[in-house]
């Protein structure tokens, strides 16, 4: 999910360079009940990671889903009302020949997440995509009615495929699509802008762009595969690459440019695909003759510099990129001439747009089971519908996991530890009844330790807590909502039927995030504090925040109060949302799906339980009466989050009524601390300066700019609302405090009363003329 967009290095850049081969559309809003004028076919995790980096959303606090929801919103709302129909195409499962890919991905991940939450310098640039985004993100399109489905595996091809097809733009984030065959052209997703009036997009034509190299469409997948993608590696390419540099001289652009260009004029002497594959298998075995020239002064540096623009394009580093010319001559290595060639053939495959990509968005799936029988047909269906994630379907297929990376303390144990029992729960129903292979029936999770990312193998569960034999995922549609709803509550240590009866009493977004509530209190380690827990419970307890025109911009960077204690909490806490929606969707949502807009917010979870720590005696009733939450419906949500076993796997209290919060847990004080009352002296008659300084600092963020509203005009952006004079509170102040105040006050009858500046002037002044006169 974090990884960065693949493709052909260098590829991008080259294009850019080429400014005549672009063309700029503007498309206006048009009039209401038009029908719409372009088809796009537009790949859906390019759309998504684009959206939530490129629009400055808050990534430190683990998810701004109300911020996201409403910007892909208003963002596919105008794209719709200038005449565009999207076909929005997601990633499935990922393929096992790029596993090492992926893997050095996820460690970059881990790498940005802990300097996120731990770097003194500017952190808004580190970004890791929130766990919830897909999710948000296919609710919005959902509700707009735009069409989308979730393919077998990469979505590249598939994209291309279909834009091929009916004659589409391919919208993507990816070079590769400079070299697929595309009538309709190619449409980089940052060139799709919303413009005051409409939108903006600029595409470039692949026929032109195959034509601008000196080739043929037909040599374009060659051309990619010698330029190096992430089937044919730096590794690979590095000896055949040197004998490119010692052919055409270099001119002034960077190493990745001069590789593409280079590369183009060597393939464009032959006459076929054939040929050229033979030739450059032939040439990357051959020892290269180092010329006697020295490399030019400061060529080096721009070395290293195309390297690392290589990198950001999908290029995994390299020891030789920042290394001299000549060092790097001495150590290259000769590839096998099979692995070559096998590589070669394999990237040469991917580009190829025939039919066999309608399959990979068909009802049925080109994917087995790891005993290799059919996938159950109800089950491709809730995949391609995005309501059984690509990651369970890794573990049928695959019999593998992967615990991707978000943002969390990496010097704690992975937050996906500790509800790996739901996990376990979802493998023994996807795999219950199929051929186990020879390694033994587990499945491989992906997960992180320290700051690595390594394989663990993890049993099946067989049943459930009250004693229930788990079912066989083609079994499920047979089961009653009764049955599968009893499953999820017993997963969720909520199999008391009070507790069962009050969670269904809740409004449907609630129900299943109490039980995920309920089973992360229960299995934390370390145990929660009570106030911990009242802090989720003030997070989903809350109204909605804003009107959907008036979303308030969260800051982009790291504010003080952003812990990595407090992050691995709240890791945990959405991770015990996604893994409760794992076992529920595969049950077929016996309860209803929630959505992470309601019952996520970042940093409002991180100021509160800033807040509520009660090492800082912040009085409890005033954080939950900020939040919008009345004190009935916290202590009725508080006693069901507590109710039967779980209440004793917390540590400390809160009791609202008693205005008592003792402290307890790992994020906060050690449970002995004494209890902190919320009727202190202190605490009531005076207000906490520091703390309104900081809401003050708070409030005053960017704004979120809105796209234009509805048709027939597009509306202004949109603007935070004015702050509000905060009303003066009514505290029953202590006698005690009375008397001082009167003391205080006595005393300050007998001074003089205070002067303004401007009347010491005058008074100063009066002094000096009479001392003349």
């Amino acid at each position: 999910e974090q990884s960065a967009f693949m493709g052909v290095r260098g590829l991008r850049s080259y294009a850019l360079s080429c400014q005549e081969l672009w063309q700029t559309l503007k498309l206006p809003y048009l009039k209401p009940g038009s029908a719409p004028v372009a088809k796009l076919v537009v790949d859906g995790n390019a759309l998504l990671f684009h959206l939530y980096f490129s629009n400055g959303i808050n990534c430190v606090g683990g998810g701004q889903y109300a911020e996201f929801e409403h910007l892909v919103r208003e963002y596919l709302k105008v794209l719709q009302l200038c005449g565009f129909s999207l076909f929005i195409i997601f990633d499935g499962i990922r393929d096992a020949s790029k596993a090492e890919t992926c893997i050095s991905r996820e460690l970059d991940c881990i790498r940005r997440s802990k300097t996120m939450l731990t770097s003194e310098k500017e952190v808004a640039s580190e970004k890791v995509l929130p766990v919830m985004a897909l999710q948000v993100f296919q609710q919005v399109l959902t509700e707009l009615g735009v069409r989308y489905i979730v393919c077998d595996s990469e979505a590249d091809s598939v994209v291309a495929y279909v834009a091929k097809k009916h004659g589409c733009c391919a919208v993507s984030q990816d070079s590769d699509f400079f070299v697929f065959d595309l009538p309709g052209c190619y449409l980089p997703i940052e060139n799709l802008r919303v413009i005051p009036g409409g939108v903006q997009a600029r595409r470039i034509s692949s026929e032109k762009f195959a034509a601008k190299l000196g080739l043929s469409k037909e040599m374009m997948p060659v051309f990619a595969s010698l330029v190096g993608n992430d089937f044919v590696t730096t590794e690979m390419l590095r000896n055949l690459h040197g004998h490119f540099m010692d052919m055409y001289p270099r001119k002034d652009v960077t190493r990745a440019i001069y590789i593409v260009q280079a590369v183009a004029t060597w393939l464009a002497q032959f006459k076929d695909p054939e040929s050229a594959i033979d030739a450059a298998v032939e040439l990357s075995g051959k020892d290269r003759v180092v010329p006697e020239e020295e490399p030019k002064e400061g060529e080096e540096d721009a070395e290293g510099a195309a390297a690392a623009e290589g990198a950001a394009e999908g290029a995994a580093a390299t020891p030789a990129a920042a290394a001299t010319e000549e060092e790097a001559k001495e150590e290259e290595p000769k590839v096998d001439p099979v692995v070559f060639r096998e590589a070669i053939l394999t990237s040469i495959k991917t580009y190829k747009l025939e039919g066999s990509q309608d399959a990979a968005i068909g009802p049925e799936s080109e994917h087995k089971t790891s005993g290799g029988a059919a996938l159950p047909p109800h089950l491709v269906q809730m995949f391609r519908s995005g309501h059984v994630s690509w990651t369970l379907m890794d573990v049928i297929v695959n019999r593998r996991f992967w615990a991707y990376s978000l943002v969390e303390d990496t010097n704690a144990t992975s937050a996906w530890a500790f509800c790996r029992p739901l996990r376990q729960l979802c493998y023994g129903i996807m795999l219950k009844g199929d051929k186990a292979p020879a390694a033994g029936n587990v499945v491989v999770e992906y997960v992180r330790t320290g700051t690595d990312f390594v394989p663990e193998d993890v049993a099946p569960a067989t049943a459930f807590k009250s004693g229930e034999a788990v079912p066989a995922v083609s079994t499920v549609p047979s089961l009653s909502a009764d049955k599968r709803q009893a499953m999820v509550f017993s997963a969720l240590e909520s199999s008391d039927p009070d507790v069962i009866k009050r969670i269904k009493a809740l409004p449907p977004g609630w129900q299943l995030a109490m039980g995920a509530l309920r089973y992360w209190i229960a299995n934390a380690t370390p145990r929660l504090a009570a106030w911990e827990v009242a802090a989720i419970i003030l997070s989903f307890g809350r109204p909605a925040t804003t009107p959907k025109a008036t979303v308030k911009r969260s800051p982009e960077g790291r504010p003080h109060w952003v812990t990595p204690a407090h992050a691995q909490r709240l890791a945990e806490w959405q991770l015990a949302l996604l893994n409760s929606q794992f076992l529920n969707g595969l049950l077929g949502n016996p309860l209803p799906a929630m959505s992470a807009v309601t019952n996520y917010d970042g940093l409002f979870l991180h100021r509160t339980l800033h807040e509520l720590n009660p090492s800082r005696s912040v009085p409890l009733m005033r954080v939950v009466r900020n939040a919008g939450v009345t004190p009935e419906l916290f202590e009725d949500l508080q006693s069901l989050a507590l109710a039967g076993s779980v209440s004793s796997c917390v540590e400390g209290d809160v009791n609202l009524t008693e205005h008592v919060l003792t402290a307890g847990g790992a994020s906060g004080p050690l449970a002995a601390t004494p209890a902190v009352s919320i009727a202190n002296k202190f605490a009531v008659a005076v207000e906490d300066d520091e703390d309104e300084d900081e809401d003050d600092e708070d409030e005053e963020t960017p704004t979120l700019a809105a796209a234009p509203a509805p048709a027939p005009a597009p509306a202004a952006a949109a603007q935070i609302s004015p702050k509000q004079p905060k009303k003066k509170k009514e505290e029953v102040v202590d006698p005690d405090i009375l008397a001082l105040v009167a003391e205080i006050e006595a005393v300050d009858v007998d001074r003089p009363p205070k002067m303004s500046k401007s009347a010491k002037a005058k008074a100063k002044a009066k002094a000096k003329g009479k001392e003349k006169r």
